[in-house]
């Protein structure tokens, strides 16, 4: 029942401030987003993590606008909605997303490794505008650090999450960027052309 009560927030929000992230911020940035001014103002913004450490350990979700380069920027979202959806994550947790053999297991399965971009990588990018728009071209990595690509053609203004290769922070609703590697699409396509024979 919390699940579905949870997914039914989630959704409320997507729908008022765009996609929605989970993050993991340190104990000080929940204390301040809870209004203690010991730990500084509620709007400064703080550094978060896409995983889960002994440093970074209260989970929460907010909006992908709201992130920018591994920071994030209280005052684009509600410093409420934000704490009311902290949840600490324990130690025990944390060691286990280390070495879960489940992850492992899918990793194999999927047979893809955890690094998905590289640097000197092509890459495939497409821009989603308004009213279906899309315009798709070709990108070089420039670099991959701390979960977070940037592309030559895109410049340090535009970034994307290494994981998802969506771009990390959007600043028009409605219009995003993505990047897809040319090596995964390449498979694809062979997989693809296998099939219809």
């Amino acid at each position: 029942m919390a699940r579905k009560q949870e997914s039914a927030v989630k959704d409320l929000y997507e729908e008022a401030y765009g996609p929605m992230q989970v993050i993991y911020i340190t104990e000080a940035a929940q204390k301040r987003l809870n209004g203690d001014e010991s730990f500084g103002k509620w709007y400064e913004r703080c550094r978060y993590s896409n995983s889960p450490t002994t440093k970074f350990c209260i989970k929460t979700t907010v909006p992908e606008s709201a992130l920018e380069n591994r920071f994030f920027h209280p005052d684009r979202f509600e410093p409420d909605i934000v704490a009311e959806m902290c949840e600490k994550v324990s130690l025990k947790d944390i060691v286990h997303r280390k070495v879960s053999p489940k992850k492992i297991a899918h990793q194999a399965d999927n047979g893809k490794p955890e690094a998905r971009f590289k640097k000197g990588m092509k890459v495939r990018k497409t821009f989603y505008g308004t009213g279906g728009y899309t315009e798709i071209d070709e990108d070089i990595v420039e670099s991959v650090k701390n979960g977070v690509v940037r592309t030559v053609d895109c410049g340090n203004g535009i970034t994307f999450n290494a994981r998802t290769g969506k771009e990390l922070e959007n600043f028009f609703p409605g219009m995003r960027k993505e990047i897809i590697p040319l090596d995964e699409l390449a498979k694809s396509d062979s997989k693809k052309s296998k099939k219809s024979k």
